[in-house]
């Protein structure tokens, strides 16, 4: 059963980009609405900055939540660059109180990825034609789209695909780093090498870790994917737990796949936490909440 529910930095991040909401305010804020505790991005902070990681840790702390950190990048082209931002966070994580790391395997042939990761941490876009870029590309309507042609893409990655094996070594050493460090690493179905959830759950069993999992997000799967299949392949090996949204108001469509994914993670005896991240335009903290209580809900029944 589900044990915790979080709100994700990305379901807050025009308030964050706009300066109206600070990180440190954020655990407070989930407490106030609902939540058990907060998913940071490190698209919002920067993990090598150890006093912004320290106020984070004391807010949530003083907010009686908890704490996981969103990694994103690409183990196969930036495989080396990405495991030192991974062990930073792991080597962290137990002083910060953090529960799991949730990672990206990256693999697209297109990603907006890299170019966030040319921005300054912490929630400031800068200024110049590429502060312009970028916050075109933070647009709703950007992301929507993205996330539109990402479910009908074709994937680009299969069993034989020479980066399969760069991940599944990165991985390897990931795991032995998230051991060491009692933080369990979980990589969520994020496009890319992920996309197709058999290729995903390959992976993850090849690295062969009981510290490595998968974190089984409940939207992102392409429209030629079966949901029921794919929660069959990837809840059994499921660390952490993500209900996605881009809509601006929880419909049945929604409702049915959240059902599915929750009787799936039940099936195989989940225990952990899961987090909301609504992309979606309107009031974004009311819209994160009508979630959880959609989940909440769903729980209790």
């Amino acid at each position: 059963m589900i044990r915790a529910i979080y709100l994700s930095s990305l379901s807050v991040r025009r308030s964050l980009l706009r300066g109206t909401l600070s990180l440190v305010e954020l655990p407070e804020l989930a407490r106030a609405h609902g939540f058990d505790g907060v998913e940071v991005s490190d698209r919002e902070l920067d993990l090598n900055d150890r006093r912004a990681l320290a106020h984070l840790a004391r807010a949530a702390a003083r907010a009686g939540g908890e704490l996981a950190l969103d990694l994103n990048g690409d183990l196969a082209a930036e495989t080396a660059a990405y495991l030192a931002r991974i062990r930073v966070a792991l080597e962290s994580a137990p002083a910060l109180g953090v529960r799991v790391v949730r990672l990206t395997l990256g693999g697209q042939r297109v990603s907006l990825e890299r170019f966030w990761r040319r921005r300054p941490m912490g929630g400031a876009i800068g200024c110049g034609r590429a502060a312009f870029l970028r916050r075109v590309l933070a647009q709703l309507w950007v992301t929507r789209l993205a996330r539109t042609l990402r479910r009908w893409a074709p994937a680009w990655s299969r069993p034989g695909d020479p980066r399969v094996a760069r991940a599944v070594e990165a991985l390897r050493c990931a795991a032995r780093w998230a051991e060491a460090s009692g933080v369990p690493l979980a990589v969520e179905n994020h496009w890319g090498l992920s996309t197709l959830p058999a290729l995903l759950a390959q992976i993850v069993r090849q690295a062969g870790s009981p510290w490595l999992g998968v974190c089984l997000d409940f939207g992102n799967l392409p429209f030629y994917v079966s949901r029921r299949r794919a929660f069959h392949l990837l809840a059994p090996l499921s660390r952490h737990a993500h209900v996605s949204s881009s809509s601006p108001r929880p419909g049945p469509f929604l409702r049915r796949r959240i059902v599915a994914g929750l009787a799936a993670l039940a099936r195989h005896g989940y225990a952990g936490a899961l987090a909301i991240e609504r992309v979606a335009g309107g009031d974004e903290v009311a819209g994160a909440r009508r979630l959880r209580e959609m989940v909440s809900e769903l729980l209790l029944s």
